[in-house]
């Protein structure tokens, strides 16, 4: 009996080292297992830094050559604007010979093309006396060894002479802007006195001519379509003009077939007289370049059709006062209740030229309201709706009022 109570003992001590050995085992295991899977984490973990890291490397060089290229393309789009003041200024220097009035009676002809309902106009300002000759810059052709442009942060105004600014061609986010002075050229031989007469008559206006390059632009034709339109109003006070800075109709931005480039020539006479403030915009898809100069001049008028003068100021006046109100858009059975002011100077609507007229209504207390602008043709035969805030035109149906 008791050898079978000490075989039992033995027996159950034998089960308890056999079922921890076991526990033993299993611990083992789990530590085995915790070991590999931490091993695994760390191994992934290192994986996604080298990922990321690589990515990041990656994202850089794509940087950095992004922007290579854009300097590249700054670079090239200078030069050809380089080529093209450059040529325009072997042109302007061959036909210097000629009579100047000549070109100008020529240049104030056909400046138009197409007719339309509606249209981008053209103000008028007092016509004033040709100066000096027109004194255009070149930009300095860069050296080989010279590093590619930085960018720039977009310019809010532009300086366009001595403490006078103007609103730049309003940019945001993601476009890049590069900005350069234009150097003037060297005077020819035999010209020294005159360009130094020139720039003696100039010399107490500080001022860098400066050409401004936009790229990423996501519809540069709009952009361009915009600014000229704000910076043609009568309070910014620009003229679209031609290169002998003679006023003309503005370039075509839509249509049925929109145009996918073109350069429009803003300009408007210095207070002082003498000098002319100049942006030059010269636009393609995505890119846009400004060239800000101050060229010696006057922005002038063209020089009326044979004929277009017959009828005096007086008379068009009369012509617009004998419509009916109605006509006009405007209230009362008659004009006697309106006063009309007129600009000197010519505007041109639909290649017709026009007089600008601002007509009032005359109010209780000797209070004068606005009521319309208005362009009369000089043969009174057309009648033109000015809309201030988009600066557009719009014909008016006078012809059963006229019979």
């Amino acid at each position: 009996m008791k050898q079978d109570k000490v075989d039992k003992k033995v027996q159950k001590a034998e089960q308890k080292a056999a079922k921890a050995a076991q526990q033993v085992q299993i611990v083992a295991q789990k530590a085995e297992k915790a070991a590999q899977k931490q091993a695994e984490r760390a191994e992934k973990k290192a994986a996604k830094q080298t990922q990321s890291a690589e990515k990041k490397a990656a994202k850089e060089a794509q940087k950095a050559a992004k922007a290579a290229q854009k300097a590249e393309q700054a670079s090239r789009k200078a030069e050809e604007k380089r080529a093209k003041i450059a040529a325009k200024m072997a042109e302007r220097a061959a036909a210097s010979g000629g009579e100047i009035e000549g070109e100008e009676g020529a240049g104030g002809k056909g400046k138009k093309k197409g007719k339309k309902k509606l249209l981008l106009l053209l103000l008028p300002v007092v016509a004033i006396a040709v100066g000096a000759g027109v004194f255009f810059f070149l930009w300095k052709e860069p050296a080989e060894e010279d590093a590619p442009p930085e960018p720039i942060a977009p310019p809010a105004q532009y300086s366009v002479g001595g403490e006078t600014v103007v609103p730049a061609l309003p940019v945001w986010s993601g476009v890049t802007v590069y900005g350069e002075e234009i150097i003037p050229p060297e005077p020819a031989e035999g010209e020294e006195g005159e360009e130094g007469e020139k720039t003696e008559a100039a010399s107490d206006v500080e001022f860098t001519p400066m050409l401004y390059t936009y790229q990423d632009l996501t519809n540069a034709r709009s952009l361009v379509a915009a600014y000229t339109a704000l910076m043609t109003t009568e309070d910014a006070g620009f003229f679209v003009v031609d290169d002998t800075l003679t006023k003309t109709a503005a370039p075509s931005f839509d249509g049925e077939t929109p145009p996918t480039s073109g350069t429009v020539q803003l300009a408007r006479n210095t207070p002082e007289g003498g000098l002319v403030q100049s942006l030059t915009l010269d636009w393609s898809e995505g890119t846009c370049t400004v060239a800000v100069e101050l060229p010696e001049g006057n922005v002038k008028d063209p020089a009326p059709p044979p004929g277009s003068s017959d009828r005096t100021v007086t008379q068009v006046v009369e012509s617009l006062r004998e419509l009916p109100p109605s006509v006009l858009g405007l209230e009362g059975e008659t004009m006697d209740d309106y006063r009309i002011y007129t600009q000197d100077g010519i505007a041109w609507v639909d290649d017709i030229p026009c007089l600008r007229m601002s007509v009032y209504r005359m109010e209780e207390g000797g209070i004068n309201e606005i009521a319309g602008h208005y362009f009369l043709s000089t043969d009174g035969l057309h009648v033109y709706k000015l809309n201030v805030g988009t600066n557009q035109v719009v014909e008016l149906d006078i012809q059963d009022a006229l019979k």
